[in-house]
């Protein structure tokens, strides 16, 4: 179930099943004593949307709790909408997912239940794909639905899948798909087709983070990446000597950007700047720095335990201002940007490919919004920084 509230459809509804005043009276009004859900998911009436006080344009079930919609899809001139739902109570309980097709997202007609709990546990939110490749063996053009299994505290990922325009669902016997939380919060997948790469992403809540996974077949998911909380990450250096820290992701031609704050401390002013295409020593590759001691933007080349300036650009720099840095690298040229402004403009041939870091000089600097484009990929934050040399925390 998502950490966010449910917007749009079922919004008024409490995600944790709080009690709210409107939602006792909604309930009262809308479902008279004794109505309860049968066990398609449906109560006998099929004239519940006439009743006089049911809500004529968001969707509601004909009985009893809902909130989050899950799965929201079009196929074959029919919008989708599945819905975490307890056919059995007007409070939240096991949780099931119900479901609702209309021509017009206006007018819905409820269908039996899509997916019900089993021994994997509850069903948590998810999404929903067309399989338009039968990329996961289920038949061309299978609607498949991805979704959070949970019992008690584990949370884990499974599938399901419809060849009847989701009048009717079958699980998938291998689930659970990803059977190893790393935390016990880790669910509401969110999966889509990546055209450029030809595989499934998914985006993944864990906890206080999001998690990015690839696929070729929705069957098996590998990790790629994460973001998290972005309290940014100070590295302080000591007096005259670089610090670096490294991510375990590297690349060759990028964007790669960040907000830098270079720091005044103790009374010295120092730099700060973006590493890339370097080793995992920080013995090799590329720096782009911003100095306030010199005011000077500068592409320096990191070997021999030093940094050899290729070029640098005049700049009004201060310490203690954010700066928003951006280095784009096509091939043996670089461009650097700050705050959206070309500075330096260059080619260099020194260095292919490698990690990605950061730098300090002779001071602190904070870094925020640290996050690179891939041609051959997606946009993602970078995570993950081994300090190298001096001393790198959480800002």
């Amino acid at each position: 179930m998502s950490t966010f509230a449910a917007k749009g459809v079922g919004s008024i509804l409490s995600k944790k099943g709080k009690t709210l005043a409107t939602l006792t009276l909604a309930l009262a009004l809308a479902f008279p004593a004794g109505l309860t859900a049968n066990a398609s998911g449906q109560t006998a009436g099929s004239d519940y949307y006439n009743e006089v006080h049911r809500n004529q344009f968001h969707f509601s079930p004909q009985a009893n709790w809902m909130n989050d919609p899950n799965g929201m899809i079009y196929f074959e001139g029919e919008y989708h909408q599945f819905f975490q739902y307890d056919p059995y109570e007007k409070t939240q309980g096991p949780m099931h997912w119900g479901h609702a097709v209309s021509k017009d997202l206006i007018h819905w007609e409820q269908l039996p239940f899509a997916l019900v709990p089993d021994e994997n546990g509850v069903i948590f939110s998810g999404s929903a794909v067309i399989d338009y490749n039968n990329t996961a063996g289920f038949g061309k053009n299978a609607m498949v639905a991805i979704f959070t299994h949970a019992n008690g505290p584990r949370q884990v990922q499974s599938l399901a899948y419809s060849t009847d325009r989701g009048r009717t669902w079958t699980k998938y016997e291998g689930n659970p798909v990803m059977p190893n939380p790393p935390v016990p919060d880790w669910r509401d997948p969110n999966v889509f087709w990546h055209e450029e790469s030809n595989q499934w992403v998914m985006t993944l809540a864990s906890k206080d983070r999001i998690m990015f996974y690839t696929s070729p077949n929705l069957k098996e998911w590998t990790y790629e990446s994460e973001f998290g909380p972005d309290g940014g990450i100070q590295g302080t250096g000591k007096a005259g000597g670089y610090s670096f820290a490294v991510s375990t992701q590297r690349g060759q031609s990028f964007v790669y950007e960040a907000d830098v704050m270079p720091i005044e401390n103790n009374t010295l002013i120092g730099a700060g700047g973006l590493v890339f295409r370097a080793d995992p020593e920080m013995k090799s590759g590329y720096v782009a720095m911003l100095n306030t001691e010199t005011d000077k933007v500068t592409l320096g080349k990191i070997g021999n335990d030093s940094i050899t300036e290729i070029v640098s650009k005049p700049a009004d720099l201060r310490a203690s201002t954010t700066y928003h840095v951006k280095v784009e690298t096509i091939d043996e040229r670089v461009k650097i940007y700050v705050d959206d402004k070309l500075v330096i403009d260059q080619q260099d041939s020194s260095f292919e490919s490698g990690y990605f870091g950061l730098s300090s000089w002779n001071s602190s600097a904070v870094f925020r919004n640290v996050k690179f484009t891939n041609t051959s990929n997606f946009v993602t934050n970078i995570s993950g920084w081994t300090p190298v040399s001096g001393t790198w925390a959480i800002y």
